[in-house]
């Protein structure tokens, strides 16, 4: 894509594996056929909710390692939280307003809180004059979860809290019990699509003080 500076950048967000050295060479080959082709563009790869502190799954420390790599051989990173289109906004925007929800917390009284990225803020990032070898980071809120009772119960992020009603959840022993399930799914070598499944909720939860910490900051 071209911006408002007429540069052009490469956005390479492809989702692959959590095979190092198969998407090591996947995104490494996509940066340099960029590069000789325009050798004046900006690659960008799109990372996840910083990495850099808190590595403890396939998915983040891969994400990590490639955020290395990419800097070594002349390319920018973003980072983003989930990513919410339009339509997700649209669509929560417009749920039943008389079904019970519960906002989830912890022990403690504090929200456990999801990273996001509204798409339209990554467009505004890219609109602006950005360089080679940096990182940019692409936070636009720090989303609620929200459990809705319904005859399906489901939960869903909003970026405002408007319930009061909490539901809270046993942080410590859920990462406990996590952490033991992922060991034990990869002493016997289970389908990595399932220990990504469980990593998921487990590399959420790890990530809370990181999480509020950040919150804190674009507060001031």
């Amino acid at each position: 894509m071209k911006n408002k500076y007429n540069d052009i950048y490469f956005i390479d967000c492809l989702i692959g594996s959590n095979n190092y050295l198969k998407e090591s060479n996947l995104h490494l080959n996509n940066l340099k056929m960029t590069k000789e082709v325009f050798p004046k563009s900006i690659y960008f790869f799109i990372s996840t909710f910083e990495p850099d502190l808190n590595f403890f799954t396939s998915y983040r420390n891969t994400k990590r390692r490639l955020e290395k790599l990419i800097f070594i051989n002349n390319g920018s990173v973003i980072r983003i939280g989930w990513a919410m289109n339009v339509e997700d906004e649209f669509l929560l925007s417009k749920r039943k307003k008389h079904l019970p929800k519960f906002v989830v917390k912890d022990f403690s009284n504090n929200h456990i809180l999801v990273p996001g990225t509204k798409i339209n803020d990554l467009f505004l990032l890219l609109n602006e004059k950005l360089e080679n070898r940096k990182l940019y980071k692409c936070y636009s809120c720090f989303l609620y979860i929200i459990l809705e009772l319904s005859l399906v119960p489901r939960l869903y992020f909003e970026d405002k809290c408007e319930t009061n009603i909490s539901l809270p959840i046993p942080v410590g022993m859920i990462v406990f019990s996590l952490r033991k399930m992922i060991k034990i799914l990869k002493i016997f070598r289970f389908n990595t699509k399932l220990i990504d499944i469980v990593e998921k909720p487990y590399s959420l939860l790890i990530q809370q003080n990181i999480i509020k910490n950040l919150k804190n900051l674009t507060k001031n």
